[in-house]
């Protein structure tokens, strides 16, 4: 029995794998541990496999020629990435860092074509996760276009909050909340401007902010404007 078999389950594409398959995938990982700020790969490496995130936490981020980072996810335990490069057979188009240290599974692009032919459905989760990442790409895309930095920078904190937030007695706790510099490189502004809209929504009462933790109450729409 591999011993990755359980948290193969854990993870959305591998879920309807039968438990042979799973065991058979789980012997081709190879696992690797990357202290914090590793970078896994950059923009443009040849895409040779997809990793698995075991534990710990990433960023997926393009940089502009100037060097100015544009953060376009964080992802954690359970997540996967490089996916996109290996069906497409194509290079990596965007860079990943670790934020923590992480512990990866790799598996190779021979690896997972083999195991595809033999269980459809991993194609058909394959399938699912690029229409769901297309779908946060246009959502982005249009965010950036439409609305104005206080409603990105809203609509990411209620997306934190959905995405990584712990539900309390009145609302959501996320306990490490992403800096202002972080999250301005998410929503495309300066991290003074982010400074500034975090400190109307706390002076309005929509969010509370104590050491590294962010908590949302129950309701708050943050901009009625926007969201």
């Amino acid at each position: 029995m591999s011993k990755y078999r359980d948290f193969l389950k854990k993870v959305s594409l591998f879920k309807k794998l039968e438990e042979k398959a799973l065991n058979v995938l789980g012997d081709t990982l190879s696992q690797k541990m990357y202290p914090k700020n590793s970078v896994i790969f950059e923009q443009g490496d040849p895409g040779e496999a997809m990793y698995l995130i075991l534990y710990g936490r990433v960023k997926v981020v393009l940089y502009s020629e100037s060097g100015r980072e544009v953060i376009l996810s964080y992802l954690k335990d359970d997540d996967f990435f490089g996916e996109m490069a290996i069906v497409a057979k194509q290079s990596r188009s965007a860079t990943v860092i670790t934020l923590e240290d992480t512990s990866l599974l790799r598996l190779s692009r021979e690896d997972l074509a083999a195991q595809v032919h033999k269980c459809p459905d991993i194609a058909l989760g394959l399938l699912e996760v690029l229409a769901v990442r297309l779908k946060e790409a246009d959502e982005k895309i249009g965010d950036l276009a439409l609305i104005d930095v206080y409603g990105r920078v809203a609509r990411y904190l209620l997306r934190l909050g959905q995405e990584q937030g712990k539900p309390m007695e009145g609302g959501v706790l996320v306990e490490a909340r992403p800096t202002h510099q972080e999250i301005a490189n998410v929503v495309g502004t300066a991290r003074e401007t982010v400074s500034r809209a975090i400190s109307e929504f706390i002076k309005s009462g929509k969010i509370r902010i104590e050491g590294k933790t962010l908590f949302i109450p129950k309701g708050t729409s943050l901009s009625k404007e926007y969201l």
